[in-house]
């Protein structure tokens, strides 16, 4: 993010150094000891979101989304496989291309490899359950002075592709820093679920996407981001789009785990862990990041995210950052541990990053026992936790 990649790891070390555990003044809400709940991807949605979140879903959308979410199979059932056998190279292309609607490419165990981006412009299933997708000539950025990312994905699926299915494949790159594994362009209804991905600088991106469902995939994100090696690594990154379901997904290493962006998503049971900023909840600068010839061109920040029974763990900074004119979010259920600065903060207006940022406004955190909360923001319901004091650790 532009600025924010040459700033935030000296961010990090000056509030580390200078933000210290005893600048806190302890709630007095009677909810430190309440219950926190718990959830899984078979509970469904239809009990945990509000009436008026649930009418804004098109008709039978939220129903295929349930069905995904419980691991059932569709009513229509597929009638054809077309193997791909181990040690093939640049053949998913041609698959993609000879694909039906009845067929399901498999991959089968073993490395299959591509040189450059895999264009979906119709609606496929892959499944590959021990596969390697290992792509080359899709280098990240190394360069922190870079003013604009003009970067490449191994995956690019754009609105043709609506409704593609990718479960079971583990995503390599063989380049030093491959860049983007899955980039989501305008598509709608596409399943990503149970891939691993390794190293790379983005795992999933996804720009003007709506009722994406990212489920149960582990990210590795390259790590480089800590030692200034890279300027960022993101496990998750949403800009834009609306009713995206992030679940169950376990995110390591990043700069950010999950960075989700748009409008009525659903985050709901994810791990983050080792990251510099657990979840953020903010707006991709605009103009930045090019992916494929395609620029993400930002319109709104985070706006009616419900962000629950999520953990963040051994943040550098952040469990949860609401920040970048973010706005009427609910977080609730979530839990933290060891994150070095703040559990959750609502962000004031700032210039942190290097340029400047609205303050959050209109959101809801309910904070479960010790949770340590920061609250800069306008407009803020916050139940429970352990709230800093603004006015010996000013916002900043």
């Amino acid at each position: 993010m532009k600025t924010f990649k040459l700033t935030l790891l000296v961010c990090i070390l000056w509030i580390i150094n200078s933000c210290t555990p005893d600048k806190i003044v302890i709630d007095p809400s009677t909810f430190q000891n309440e219950e926190i709940l718990t959830w899984k991807s078979n509970d469904g949605l239809r009990n945990f979101l509000p009436a008026d979140f649930i009418a804004t879903y098109d008709p039978g959308e939220l129903e295929k989304i349930e069905i995904v979410l419980r691991d059932e199979k569709p009513l229509e059932q597929r009638r054809t496989e077309v193997h791909l056998a181990a040690g093939t190279t640049n053949q998913l292309a041609g698959a993609i291309a000879s694909a039906d609607p009845s067929t399901v490419i498999v991959l089968d165990a073993g490395d299959h490899f591509e040189t450059g981006t895999v264009l979906i412009n119709k609606s496929v299933i892959i499944e590959g359950y021990g596969a390697n997708l290992i792509f080359s000539n899709v280098p990240g950025i190394t360069d922190a002075t870079q003013l604009v990312w003009n970067i490449k994905s191994g995956i690019h699926i754009n609105e043709g592709g609506s409704y593609t299915s990718i479960r079971g494949v583990t995503f390599k790159g063989s380049d030093l820093v491959p860049a983007v594994a899955v980039f989501l362009d305008h598509s709608k209804g596409v399943k990503i679920t149970y891939n691993i991905f390794e190293n790379w600088q983005f795992g999933i991106s996804g720009y003007n996407a709506v009722y994406s469902i990212i489920k149960k995939n582990i990210i590795h994100a390259n790590p480089g981001w800590a030692t200034g090696a890279i300027p960022e690594s993101d496990g998750i990154i949403l800009s834009d789009g609306t009713h995206n379901h992030l679940i169950e997904n376990e995110i390591n290493n990043g700069l950010s785990g999950i960075f989700t962006g748009g409008f009525m998503g659903v985050d709901f049971g994810n791990k983050t862990n080792n990251c510099g900023i657990g979840q953020i909840l903010c707006k991709v600068p605009a103009g930045f990041n090019i992916i494929n010839g395609v620029e993400i061109n930002t319109q709104a920040s985070t706006s009616n995210w419900r962000v629950m029974f999520n953990t963040s763990s051994n943040s550098a900074l952040f469990g949860f950052l609401v920040i970048d004119g973010a706005n009427k979010c609910i977080l609730d259920h979530n839990k933290a541990s060891n994150n070095g600065l703040y559990d959750i903060e609502v962000a004031g207006d700032s210039n942190r990053f290097g340029f400047f940022t609205p303050r959050a406004y209109n959101n809801r955190v309910h904070a479960y026992g010790n949770l340590k909360v920061k609250n800069c923001g306008e407009n803020t319901h916050i139940i429970g936790g352990t709230l800093v004091d603004n006015t010996v650790d000013p916002c900043f």
